[in-house]
């Protein structure tokens, strides 16, 4: 655990430096600004997630370099954790908490077998549609919410979270569900699987809107979070 706490400083650390130079370069409120410097170094955490699953799916690294990131998302999750509840009011704590504890122990999944290295670095490919989820908010925050641009990227993001979160985690709890993992296992991938399906369910019925009425409308708290 002393590692995953030095990792997790080293984000803290990343993300003030991130804060530091929006706050000097950015016109947005305060708000805002601890929303981009926090999604800035989820996309860094998102990158390095999906860099080293795409690794080892294709074989270019072995199980002991899964095993070694899933200490970096440990990592990052504690950070994120508790960055999010100093900053309570500026995002939604419940449902992300959720999501977090239930990810971190999921992380502890025994990689002996070669079968639950490969699920995990699957499951981890779902950071890549972090990319385009903080895309779009970013051009919420612009004003483009009604540009081209933005319904692209919000296409985008419906058929990549289907993929990758969707279909991927219901896939992935289905195996766990059925095989003879242990009860955390199955508690917290089943967990993953609803909110992804959840938030699939909210992302889908934006897209429904936007196709039917070519725009898209956002209460405060969506454009908020």
């Amino acid at each position: 655990m002393n590692t995953e706490l030095t990792i997790s400083s080293l984000y803290l650390f990343c993300f003030q430096i991130i804060l530091f130079i929006v706050k000097k370069k950015s016109t947005l409120s305060n708000r805002n600004n601890i929303h981009i410097a926090s999604k800035i170094t989820s996309c860094i955490n998102a990158g390095l997630a999906v860099i080293s699953s795409y690794l080892y799916i294709i074989g270019y690294t072995d199980i002991k370099d899964v095993a070694n990131y899933l200490i970096i998302m440990r990592g990052y999750l504690i950070f994120d954790c508790a960055n999010i509840s100093y900053y309570s009011n500026y995002f939604e704590l419940k449902s992300t908490l959720l999501h977090h504890i239930s990810l971190f122990f999921i992380t502890y999944i025994d990689l002996q077998y070669k079968q639950n290295a490969y699920y995990a670095a699957r499951g981890l490919m779902g950071e890549f549609t972090n990319f385009s989820l903080y895309f779009g908010w970013f051009l919420l925050k612009k004003n483009l919410g009604q540009s081209k641009l933005f319904k692209l990227n919000a296409y985008v993001l419906i058929i990549l979270w289907f993929i990758l979160r969707s279909l991927n985690f219901t896939h992935l709890t289905w195996h766990i569900l059925t095989n003879k993992y242990g009860y955390s296992e199955k508690t917290t991938i089943f967990i993953l699987s609803c909110l992804n399906n959840f938030w699939f369910y909210k992302l889908a019925k934006k897209g429904i809107e936007m196709k039917k009425t070519n725009k898209i409308t956002f209460t405060k708290e969506e454009k908020d979070y």
